[in-house]
């Protein structure tokens, strides 16, 4: 058994995510985001400390994260970057350099609508956004899935408009780092980081951890397996 299979993989889903979206990885462990309402109360560094202690006993260990899953994946990694062997960051933003404030309100806004409107008419609107505007399927998601004031405070407290910009931290991590996004979407910066490799999706918008499930699960592979050449 090479180091690419001894290594435990939790994988984090993003906003209106769940566990399942990662049933096209069968080893990794699903953190559901939602799962403790607490959870939701922390802010970045919070959260990333209290995901760090809760896996703290387990190595070798890579972290995936899609979208807000990969924002908190990279607190987790500055948090303590002796801890993960590498990482996986799918469709994430490293934060904001300027118009925080503008986020706030546009996150704001929907952390309202979230608590109070119809649920079909609002994730329909959620889909219309402009960065999901290149794709043509988008995931069901179901009402009673979710617990909208859970759904609300992911909004809030996890708004990109309070995530620290991580461009210039980065560069300080030590672990090797698979950037993975969309033709369409917005692309990664080699400069962030200098152990990246980067995958771009062909024809691929912001959503690839479904549009590409396949692509994604065998360039995963082949970076688990680069892990292994280098030890």
């Amino acid at each position: 058994m090479n180091f690419g299979e001894l290594i435990e993989t939790y994988a984090l889903h993003g906003f209106l995510g769940q566990p399942s979206d990662w049933s096209f990885l069968p080893e990794a462990n699903a953190i559901d985001l939602f799962s403790q309402p607490s959870l939701g109360n922390k802010n970045f560094a919070e959260w990333a400390k209290w995901f760090n202690d809760l896996t703290a006993s387990i190595s070798p260990k890579l972290l995936i994260g899609y979208s807000l899953g990969g924002r908190l994946a990279l607190h987790a990694l500055r948090d303590d970057p002796g801890g993960w062997a590498a990482a996986v960051i799918v469709s994430a933003h490293p934060g904001l350099a300027e118009g925080r404030e503008k986020r706030l309100e546009h996150d704001d806004l929907w952390a309202k609508r979230f608590l109070h409107e119809p649920w079909d008419r609002l994730i329909g609107d959620w889909n219309a956004q402009p960065v999901f505007e290149n794709e043509r399927d988008h995931p069901k998601r179901n009402e009673a899935d979710f617990e909208r004031e859970g759904l609300s405070r992911a909004l809030t407290q996890w708004s990109l408009g309070k995530q620290e910009n991580l461009s210039e931290a980065l560069k300080q991590l030590p672990m090797p780092i698979l950037w993975a996004a969309g033709e369409n979407d917005r692309k990664p910066d080699r400069l962030f980081h200098p152990k990246s490799k980067i995958w771009i999706a062909p024809q691929g918008g912001h959503r690839i951890v479904w549009t590409h499930q396949s692509m994604l699960r065998e360039e995963i592979k082949r970076f688990k397996e680069s892990l292994w050449k280098q030890h």
